[in-house]
């Protein structure tokens, strides 16, 4: 009990000599996290953020729509994607022939690879987009090559 008591004789002198006070105050915090003192402050920063998020909500609307109509002209159009290194694959039947298939590009890596492309694009950012697709007979392939 004694110590309690000198604790806070401690901090009564403490907050004496170097005016130290208490006081409550409202704190305003954003969707972000950031604190302001004054309310004005919080909802101006406040419709600044929600102004940034409707906007890439826009701009993200407008990209998927770009997308969207290139794919479906290559739906409607019924044309396809191939890779240009190994546009065909060659498939062993039971009979001895040789069977072949078109090494297609599936169509969401498509619609992946263009999202990407016109986010860079937009954002200005230099991309060489160096992250090509593989098909996966053309991962099948490679690795049969990597163990033979």
């Amino acid at each position: 009990m004694q110590k309690v008591q000198k604790n806070q004789d401690i901090a009564k002198l403490v907050r004496h000599h170097y005016n130290v006070r208490k006081e409550l105050e409202t704190v305003y915090i954003t969707s972000s996290g950031n604190k302001y003192l004054k309310e004005m402050d919080a909802i101006c920063a406040e419709a600044q953020i929600q102004q940034t998020k409707e906007s890439q909500q826009r701009r993200k609307e407008k990209l998927m729509g770009k997308i969207e109509a290139i794919l479906e002209v290559l739906m409607e159009e019924n044309w396809g994607i191939y890779f240009k290194n190994n546009p065909m694959r060659s498939l062993a039947t039971q009979e001895g022939g040789t069977l072949y298939e078109i090494n297609a590009v599936d169509i969401d890596e498509v619609e992946r690879v263009l999202l990407k492309k016109l986010n860079t694009i937009k954002e200005g950012q230099e991309d060489n987009c160096t992250e090509h697709t593989a098909h996966h007979s053309q991962q099948e392939d490679d690795s049969n090559q990597k163990t033979n």
